[in-house]
């Protein structure tokens, strides 16, 4: 009886164990869509959403964004639980 009680202890940890624990990682600190979302814009100010992985991306927007006003962007803030949020500013070119 024993034996039977380790081995069914044994299988449903194992099993527990297999399950990836990046895919709750994932979960936890929230999904992200891989493009660069504006979450609002005003002024010399612009603040974007986007994934780790579209860092370069929402910078190129940014710089984009500042180009059209003349001026060039520096990043302010970032911060990244799950999507990154990041704030630009676009500065003149004589500071």
């Amino acid at each position: 009886m024993r034996v039977l009680l380790l081995v069914v202890a044994t299988i449903i940890l194992i099993a527990g164990c297999k399950s990836d624990p990046s895919s709750h990682l994932g979960d936890a600190m929230g999904a992200c869509s891989s493009k660069v979302e504006v979450v609002n814009s005003y002024g010399d100010t612009i603040r974007l959403k986007y994934s780790v992985s579209e860092t370069i991306l929402a910078d190129q927007v940014a710089s984009e964004w500042c180009k059209e006003k003349g001026k060039l962007y520096t990043k302010n803030t970032m911060n990244c639980s799950g999507c990154c949020t990041s704030t630009y500013l676009c500065q003149s070119e004589n500071k």
